[in-house]
């Protein structure tokens, strides 16, 4: 299904001159650095965090391609003894049945620290005003066998409010996404969680922000963290946040702030910087590629929390 659907619009765009445009080019990436300081020893933590995605629209077909790439580094005293790495590329297609039904199907392949899987995606989306619910599987050769990940996911936008929920299960493990965020002009603000379970052993972070616009260009706010690992340890960050928009398409922010760690006996606290640049013209019309995360979103997610530990 995936091929056949892949090499079917690859064949409507050398067939046919038909209206086309790029609908949607996006690109994020968000670096955060953090010293901890304590009388166990110095901690020295470096992420990287690159998404890109790109859309182009030919009549009923739509054609997307993401990148998400992460970057972990660990070491002391500012040196970077260990680093871990994930990068996943995904392509996909989408036919519009109608206009409120369309089927979806994408090809991810993805690396972490070398080592390959690819994972298909089929699935559907059914637009109903403003809320697009979908569903669908992704598969994937574990061996001997095809592994099969079911995928549901609500999507909703109206102004300048926007919410969106996906949930995965894989075995024994739940994937849960949750991310909301309103933008009133002056006002902004926005919650995401994040969450997996293991047959009963979870992780999860919420994090929350606020930005108040102090005129057209620049913005101040904060950003709030808090997760548990493990039931073992929880994790939580503040931080004030500067922003800045060049053009109506292109923004950076940089955060300072302090972050704590509490592992039992352990309760050590850390400096954080941080830095993002965000483009993006205008929204991806595919919806199944915008609201379930790539697997390297739960890969980075996963690694640092266990690095925590």
């Amino acid at each position: 299904m995936t091929k056949t659907l892949l090499l079917a619009t690859v064949a409507t765009i050398a067939s046919t001159a038909a209206f086309a445009e790029v609908t949607s080019v996006g690109a994020t990436y968000d670096f955060d650095y953090s010293q901890f300081d304590s009388d166990a020893g110095d901690l020295t933590v470096v992420t990287g965090d690159l998404t890109y995605d790109f859309e182009y629209a030919i009549d009923a077909w739509t054609l997307g391609a993401q990148l998400n790439g992460y970057s972990l580094g660990l070491g002391t005293d500012g040196d970077i003894d260990e680093t871990m790495t994930a990068a996943a590329l995904t392509v996909y297609g989408a036919y519009a049945v109608t206009n409120d039904w369309t089927v979806v199907a994408g090809i991810e392949g993805v690396d972490v620290e070398g080592e390959n899987e690819t994972f298909y995606r089929v699935g559907a989306e059914y637009a109903l005003n403003n809320y697009t619910f979908g569903a669908g599987v992704y598969t994937y050769d574990a061996g001997s066998d095809d592994e099969t990940v079911p995928y549901v996911f609500a999507d909703y936008k109206d102004g300048g409010y926007a919410a969106t929920f996906a949930i995965a299960q894989y075995d024994e493990t739940v994937l849960v996404n949750l991310d909301s965020a309103f933008d009133m002009g002056t006002y902004a603000g926005g919650l995401e969680l994040m969450y997996m379970d293991d047959d009963g052993d979870s992780i999860y972070t919420l994090t929350g922000f606020g930005n108040y616009a102090l005129n057209e260009q620049y913005t101040v706010g904060l950003e709030a963290e808090y997760g548990e690992i493990f039931d073992a340890a929880t994790t939580s960050r503040i931080a004030l946040v500067g922003g800045y928009d060049f053009t109506d398409t292109v923004s950076a922010k940089v955060s300072l702030g302090q972050a704590r760690y509490e592992a039992g006996n352990d309760d050590v606290t850390a400096g954080t910087l941080g830095f993002m640049i965000d483009y993006e013209f205008g929204p991806p019309s595919v919806t199944t590629f915008d609201a379930v995360p790539s697997v390297t979103e739960y890969v980075g997610e996963f690694a640092l929390n266990l690095g925590a530990l």
